[in-house]
């Protein structure tokens, strides 16, 4: 609902209204599979996706390691690329989804050789997919997963855990930076330098749905100079930061309501699944800190990947809900 105010009073309501079609659809997504059960198509058909995401990944491969090829034979491997996965051929959007795979694959799939073939494939696609992230994201899930599912750790002790988390996160990357791992953080930085200062423009009510409006409206508005944007030239796209970005697009209002709904879901599905007697209660949580602690650097979480990515989300959320998973 706020989405949609949020268009009604954007400047750029023709980008807003393009972009709030895809928020929109997770609701009917949702309503298509309250009753069906997924479950078993999942287990059954989820090495299609492995399989394209890892010929994806081996193209992204190829591509990001050819410096000394001609620019016909990358503009080649971008179209094999570009036919792979279509307008969503690139490293962030396919690793975060081969996160969201491989935490379905370890909860809903018994042991068996598929599962671990299916394990070891997704975790060399995302290797391959050259995103510095998917190890960090990977690493928050699997702690996750000690500390609630192997500890059975509180909330305090949760609390804990995310302090920790942190911690480790900073000196891991603090390490990487030290042996000469280019993470891109001053780039980073320099791309903060031109975004935080516009969240005050429109700070309630933000200037419309989705990324096309950061481009249309602040770019437009608000100029970068020259020499930021040659130094900084993704600064042109996103934040790269999910929240930062819905911060500036739809508000402080919006990014409130946005998490409050993450929580009120990752608490319901979790209740649910106590209800139910579920085995695996958290499924839910790990796919959405999956998903946004990739997202902190970056964000694909836009236009036709939210669909993708809110299909994970539901998925696990129903799977509690309708008891249809019965390990």
């Amino acid at each position: 609902m706020w989405a949609i105010i949020v268009t009604l009073n954007s400047p750029v309501m023709h980008k807003s209204l393009l972009s709030l079609r895809y928020w929109l659809l997770p609701f009917f997504v949702y309503v298509a599979l309250y009753d069906y059960d997924i479950l078993p198509l999942i287990k059954k058909y989820i090495w299609i996706p492995s399989i394209f995401l890892f010929l994806d990944d081996i193209v992204l491969f190829i591509y990001w390691h050819s410096n000394g090829a001609s620019p016909l034979i990358k503009t080649h491997l971008y179209q094999l690329g570009y036919y792979l996965m279509g307008d969503i051929f690139y490293k962030v959007y396919t690793s975060t989804v081969i996160i969201c795979i491989l935490i379905f694959i370890w909860f809903y799939i018994e042991k068996s050789i598929y599962k671990t073939s299916l394990i070891i494939l997704n975790l060399i696609s995302g290797i391959l997919s050259y995103d510095r992230m998917f190890i960090i994201s990977l690493l928050i899930v699997i702690l996750s997963y000690i500390f609630l599912e192997k500890l059975k750790f509180s909330l305090k002790k949760m609390i804990l855990f995310l302090f920790i988390t942190s911690i480790t996160i900073s000196v891991i990357t603090l390490f990487l930076i030290l042996i000469g791992m280019d993470l891109h953080i001053n780039d980073r930085l320099g791309i903060y330098s031109y975004w935080l200062p516009k969240v005050l423009v429109s700070p309630i009510i933000g200037v419309g749905v989705g990324k096309n409006c950061l481009q249309t409206f602040f770019l437009t508005h608000y100029p970068p100079s020259a020499q930021l944007l040659a130094e900084h030239s993704a600064l042109q796209w996103t934040s790269h930061n999910f929240f930062l970005d819905l911060l500036l697009t739809q508000g402080i209002v919006g990014l409130v309501i946005y998490l409050l709904a993450l929580y009120k879901i990752t608490y319901t599905s979790f209740q649910y699944a106590i209800y139910n007697n579920i085995k695996y209660k958290f499924v839910t949580f790990y796919i959405i800190i999956g998903i946004f602690s990739k997202f902190l650097v970056d964000n694909s979480m836009d236009d036709r990947p939210i669909l993708v990515f809110w299909f994970f989300i539901i998925c696990s959320y129903l799977i509690n809900k309708n008891k249809l998973n019965n390990g």
